[in-house]
């Protein structure tokens, strides 16, 4: 079960049978569905295989894929790593020098374009393990098939998550309850252990885990869990941590951790661990925010080290405004640690561009009916116009 790493292109899982393509004279020959040694078993299928292209020359392979008819192309891996590089919906792994010494002839085979690895001829458990990631199932995973469990949408159409902040294993009841669209544990509350030996630390996460039978989990950690327990737990369950920014370095913690979960990863990968990381966000506090004209570059310096969403407490109307503006043109969006739930409030909040509102566990029902019933349109020309005004007062 060799495990090749190279570089990821795209995103996304595949799992397929691995087609290696011959070069002859410098060009890329699609290969027949008659050299599969699987055909005998593929004649009795309606429906196409799945295929990975195996080939030296990712631009070769690339071209080759809207080629072939009998087969549904579902990734690429290359020996090479393209100069100038094309991303399409067709997730890949390039950069593998010994790609087609280990793969040269058809075989079962898992990319992830995620972690820029590739499995061949990968063994049963790993089999289980990247059909489950396939199916967006995790271990102990429960279909939330009730109203109350689908993410709210404003009446025109904006979707607005409702985490549900927990501080005690009976409030992660509450939260599942309410329909909380993720579990917020804080860090330092009792919920999990933060400070103790690995072990505790690891099991306290997984019972946590288990508790929240498959909710996505927001993770206010404070760089206290080891990196290695991070990638055990992203197994079971999709985890983000939210970490405090350390601004006296230069990747603010969130680069410095990134590069950690990395060499763990690999370590994992070389050792044949299932691992799989979790994503960050920042946890962003008021005084942590640059004047408004460094702002954006502020921004985009988060999302360069690693930050994939934006977490804050509760600030002024502009600035939460200037705030998400920026974060949406990097593709992150901004979560509220909400304390006060009226009405007008959350409001506010949507109306400034917030993309989830995190409130008490017991809050979270009520939040999500008031979204529903919220125009984003009206409250955003509402909310502008009372910024203009006090612009022009002040």
């Amino acid at each position: 079960m060799p495990r090749l790493q190279g570089d990821g292109l795209g995103a996304g899982v595949v799992m397929g049978i691995a087609c290696p393509v011959q070069m002859r004279r410098g060009i890329a020959l699609a290969p027949a569905a008659s050299q599969l040694s699987f055909m005998n078993a593929l004649e009795n299928e309606s429906e196409k295989p799945d295929i990975v292209l195996v080939c030296a020359e990712y631009n070769a392979a690339l071209a080759l894929s809207e080629a072939i008819s009998w087969g549904n192309v579902v990734g690429i891996a290359s020996a090479d790593t393209p100069a100038s590089i094309v991303i399409t919906d067709v997730p890949a792994v390039t950069g593998i020098p010994a790609l087609l010494e280990v793969v040269n002839e058809p075989m079962l085979m898992v990319l992830d374009a995620n972690r820029g690895l590739v499995i061949a001829d990968p063994e049963g458990m790993e089999v289980a393990f990247y059909q489950a990631e396939l199916n967006h199932l995790a271990p102990r995973t429960r279909f939330f098939l009730e109203g109350v469990h689908l993410p709210a949408e404003t009446q025109d159409g904006k979707t607005v998550l409702a985490p549900g902040t927990v501080h005690t294993m009976e409030e992660v009841k509450i939260a599942i309850e309410q329909g909380a669209d993720m579990v917020y544990v804080p860090a330092g509350c009792s919920a999990i252990v933060f400070d103790g030996e690995t072990d505790e630390q690891r099991e306290s996460l997984l019972h946590l885990i288990e508790s929240t039978a498959g909710k996505p989990i927001l993770l206010g950690d404070d760089y206290s869990i080891p990196p290695m327990v991070l990638l055990e737990a992203g197994v079971k369950a999709e985890i983000t941590l939210a970490l405090p920014l350390q601004m006296h370095l230069d990747g603010y913690g969130l680069g410095e951790l990134a590069e950690e979960l990395q060499q763990a990863e690999a370590d994992c990968v070389s050792s044949g661990a299932l691992s799989a990381p979790p994503r960050l966000a920042a946890a962003v506090r008021a005084e942590d925010l640059p004047e408004e004209e460094m702002l954006a570059f502020f921004v985009e310096k988060l999302a360069m080290r690693g930050a994939t969403r934006l977490i804050t407490q509760e600030l002024e109307a502009k600035q939460l405004d200037m705030l998400t503006a920026c974060a949406r043109s990097q593709g992150m969006p901004v979560y509220v640690e909400v304390n006060n739930c009226d009405e007008e409030h959350l409001k506010t909040l949507i109306a400034a561009g917030a993309g989830g509102l995190i409130v008490p566990a017991s809050h979270v029902q009520h939040c999500k009916q008031f979204i529903r019933t919220c125009s984003f349109s009206e409250s955003r020309e509402q909310l502008l116009d009372t910024l203009q005004k006090q612009e022009e007062n002040s």
